[in-house]
């Protein structure tokens, strides 16, 4: 499986992750961040890990950017940009 998804990145993602999962382009970005991460965290040569302070570090800076968009998603999923839906809190 590693193995597939280090021939197919960046080049061939679509290969990669699951159609049914029906990314917005714009979390595409996020998918190939962490798809990313999880290469260089299998990479069979260990000079080449990442600190657990990098991966803390891009995993943030992934959630993060993932939250931005969240409210974008949200709106487009529904078709309405929200009218009508009651939010409980």
């Amino acid at each position: 499986m590693i193995e597939y998804v280090r021939d197919n990145y960046p080049k061939n993602l679509h290969k990669v992750i699951d159609a049914r999962m029906k990314l917005p382009e714009n979390m595409f970005d996020q998918a190939k961040h962490g798809i990313e991460l999880g290469l260089m965290c299998t990479d069979q040569s260990i000079s080449k890990h990442p600190s657990l302070n990098q991966i803390s570090h891009m995993i943030n800076k992934v959630y993060e950017s993932c939250l931005e968009l969240a409210p974008q998603n949200h709106k487009r999923s529904h078709g309405d940009g929200g009218k009508g839906h009651k939010h409980v809190q």
